[in-house]
């Protein structure tokens, strides 16, 4: 598990071999997770035969040597498996011939692993399903591996018994600054340029937000724009930092989903019957609950996670004295953001009452990221303790250095 763009995926994709590969996008229900497996092993719903009648056993063995392995033939069963010719269709189920596929695949020193990428995509129920149909292939000797965002830790067991001491978190962290120090270093290096002491490096690194993305990012802006450096120099040359402050370099790079995404949450939902209310900061500005998380948010950092409890505190720090933190309506709102950052960019805002009280913790059934988009920002009612995380490192980028152009009072 880790944070988007991190490199699980491309990690997980080297080092295992033999695998079975799924989205998560494509597991509506449990049906898919099966069918998809048995795609994968070229086992269709039928299978006809002529002269012997027709197995799960048998077939499921014709079809593992079908999968790209027509050498196991002789380890593990020969012309017993071939045995299976045209003539009479019979159904097989489908979960069976996978689960005996995979165990007999095993068996010839074979063993595929199964992985499910963006494994939050799919709906908590079908998750537990899903969770359920690995547990005894996992109990034999098949690997399954969930990828997933960091705070998804419970996603592997959340409603399904005895599968503790089964499990195993692996971490892929944001990268640490001195990671990210390497792509400047080698950047530099191949185009000779000289970094005294690391001192242009250092502040790219602790902007990054511990994303390789961003990092290289900053390194192109500042060949480019700052040095005019746009292929190999001939003969050494210092690199320049930014004239004037670093401030002003950073605030001329923008993402444009990342401005959009941040535009939207900070407008929320739509206001059914009345308008917004506002409440008044210590500075002066009058903002709406949404825009005075966000606000918390940047004043923490803003953090890629953090915990309810420290952004209560620091919205207690911006409002005006006596203003009461209850009229924020901190759990509504984050409920409100959480969903919008788990729609499409072009989708239209839910609409809702501006008093709308809500429960505490999200139904299960809404989980917001069960769907097929990337979420940018995550409310955790159900984490201990609860957090709320900025998912793409990009969007606190973008709070960081242009939040304030949305965080203002509404003329």
């Amino acid at each position: 598990m880790g944070p988007t763009k991190m490199g699980k995926t491309v990690l997980v994709g080297q080092v295992v071999q033999d695998k079975l590969w799924l989205e998560g996008q494509w597991l509506g229900d449990i049906d898919a997770f099966w069918t998809k497996l048995a795609v994968q092993l070229n086992i269709p719903s039928t299978k006809t035969s002529s002269k012997s009648k027709s197995d799960v056993a048998k077939w499921s063995i014709k079809a593992k040597i079908d999968v790209g392995a027509a050498s196991l033939a002789s380890d593990i069963g020969g012309d017993h498996g071939k045995t299976l010719l045209d003539g009479w269709s019979v159904d097989i189920p489908q979960d069976q011939a996978v689960v005996r596929a995979l165990q007999d695949l095993k068996t010839a020193g074979r063993t595929h692993s199964i992985v499910i990428d963006d494994f939050h995509f799919v709906a908590p129920s079908v998750r537990t399903e899903i969770i359920r149909a690995l547990k005894p292939l996992v109990f034999a000797g098949i690997p399954a591996i969930l990828i997933t965002l960091p705070h998804r830790k419970r996603d592997s067991f959340t409603g399904v018994e005895d599968i503790g001491g089964r499990t195993r978190t692996i971490s892929v962290e944001a990268w640490s600054d001195q990671e990210l120090k390497q792509i400047a270093h080698k950047g530099f290096e191949a185009l000779n340029l000289k970094d005294a002491g690391d001192a242009i490096a250092d502040r790219l690194s602790q902007e990054s937000y511990g994303s390789p993305e961003l990092m290289q990012r900053f390194c192109l802006e500042l060949c480019e724009e700052v040095n005019e450096v746009l292929e190999t120099e001939r003969w050494t040359v210092p690199l320049a930092s930014p004239t004037g402050d670093w401030a002003s370099f950073f605030t001329t790079i923008t993402d444009e989903q990342a401005t959009a995404w941040l535009e939207k949450i900070a407008r929320g939902p739509k206001s059914r019957g009345k308008a917004r209310n506002v409440l008044p900061l210590h500075d002066g500005r009058q903002l709406d609950g949404y825009q005075i998380l966000l606000a918390a948010m940047k004043s923490l950092g803003p953090r890629l996670s953090m915990t309810v409890d420290d952004l209560k505190q620091e919205v207690v720090a911006l409002l005006a004295p006596g203003t009461d933190i209850r009229k924020v309506q901190i759990t509504t709102k984050l409920i409100h953001m959480s969903g919008i950052a788990a729609t499409s960019l072009q989708d239209a805002p839910p609409e809702v009452d501006e008093d709308e009280e809500v429960i505490v913790a999200a139904e299960a059934e809404e989980d917001p990221s069960a769907g097929s988009v990337q979420p940018v920002f995550e409310y955790a009612p159900n984490e201990v303790p609860e957090t709320v995380n900025i998912v793409e490192p990009f969007l606190a980028f973008t709070l960081r250095w242009h939040g304030d152009k949305y965080l203002q009072t509404k003329a």
